[in-house]
Parts: structure tokens; sequence; C-alpha cells
């Protein structure tokens, strides 16, 4: 997750969407960044936490964005993260992940919940796709005000 106080906006990193290169190219905007097992904070905690952190240490209110995939995207991506490990073939690990008690190796939760409150609600104000990187770029590029790749 990365916080920039001029641009008022916290970007979300969810897990297998691109996340690193982005933190990547936007760290020199980011006034603060959060690594290692906060990297991939989700929007409940950041309501709970973070969010009156900003809002009472630095006037912040910050909009927020974030990058989904297509599910079945990101089930792949999550299978080729973990495929050195397991013992399946990529329809053994979909399974997996959708049974009613997937097995350790299987739980990746979901970006719904990763980008949802408590009692479901939204918290994202603006959300992208990552297969559709241009518009994703053209947006950071114009809100960095600031010609960025990933």
């Amino acid at each position: 997750m990365l916080v920039f106080s001029e641009q008022n906006l916290v970007l979300f990193s969810v897990p297998k969407t691109g996340s690193t290169a982005m933190e990547v190219a936007l760290k020199p905007w980011a006034d603060i960044a959060f690594y290692k097992q906060r990297k991939h904070t989700p929007v409940g905690r950041y309501q709970r936490k973070i969010a009156p952190f900003l809002r009472d240490a630095y006037q912040l209110e910050p909009e927020t964005v974030a990058v989904i995939r297509a599910p079945l995207e990101h089930l792949r991506s999550w299978f080729r993260y973990r495929a050195a490990t397991l013992e399946v073939e990529f329809d053994g690990f979909v399974q997996a992940v959708i049974s009613p008690s997937p097995p350790e190796w299987a739980r990746i939760g979901t970006q719904y919940n990763f980008l949802t409150g408590p009692k479901g609600t939204l918290g994202i104000n603006h959300l992208f796709t990552y297969e559709a990187q241009p518009v994703l770029r053209d947006w950071i590029c114009t809100r960095m005000n600031a010609d960025v790749t990933f």
C-alpha cells in the first residue's frame, strides 16, 4: 500500500494484480509505503486503523484506488505463484480454492473480501482492471502529473 499526500490518494496492493510493479514505479511520489506483512493491507483494516491515523496525524482523507484481475486470471496467477510447491494441476487447485474448507495452500482469499469493509461495502473510489493496463496507466499518469511506466 502506498499513500500519496500531494495527490490525496491511497493505492491498495491487491495480491496477484501487478502491485509490486506499480509500487516500484510509483514509489518516488509516495509519502508512506507499507511493505512486508502490511503491503497487502485490506480495505477493512485500512478503514479501522490507517484512515483514522491519516486523518488525525496529517488531516488527510484520501481517495482510494485498486486494481483487480478477472477471476480466472487471478486464479491462474496464484497457481503459477504456488506451482512449485503443489502436487495438483490447475483444475485441482481451483477445486481446492473453492472447496468449503480449502487446504492451507489453496487459501488465497477473494478480491471482493480484500476490497470491502464491514457489511460488504466497497471501500474503493477508483477501481481498475488489470486487463486494461492502458486505462490504468493513463489515469495514474494524470493523477501523478508525470509519465509513469510500470
